[in-house]
């Protein structure tokens, strides 16, 4: 989910925010991580000797295509250590990050 202010053809944020009304009225699962690197790749800071998408892959390999909507073994065990801090279970729940970006504040919409 983005800023305000972040627009790439999309407003990022009320677009974002639209999804994910929509998934959790469909009874879906939210998993919220807001960013402040506007249509760039998020900073991921994975664990050493871990893929910098190590937290997209770990939230694939946990939620099986077999797991009833909105079921996630996040809302027992919390979220995995590979997750950012910016991101939170719930809509509504996540921090926005803090920091500098990789791709400057624009990122790849220019």
């Amino acid at each position: 989910m983005g800023r305000a202010t972040d627009f790439c053809g999309i407003q990022f944020q009320q677009t974002s925010r639209y999804l994910e009304e929509a998934l959790v009225a469909d009874g879906h699962l939210a998993l919220e991580c807001i960013h402040n690197c506007s249509h760039a790749e998020p900073p991921f800071q994975p664990p050493a000797g871990e893929s910098k998408l190590a937290f997209l892959w770990r939230f694939v390999l946990d939620h099986p295509f077999w797991l009833r909507d909105g079921e996630s073994p996040y809302q027992v065990t919390g979220l995995p250590a590979v997750a950012p801090d910016w991101c939170a279970l719930g809509a509504g729940n996540a921090t926005i990050r803090t920091g500098e970006c990789e791709g400057g504040i624009l990122g790849s919409c220019l």
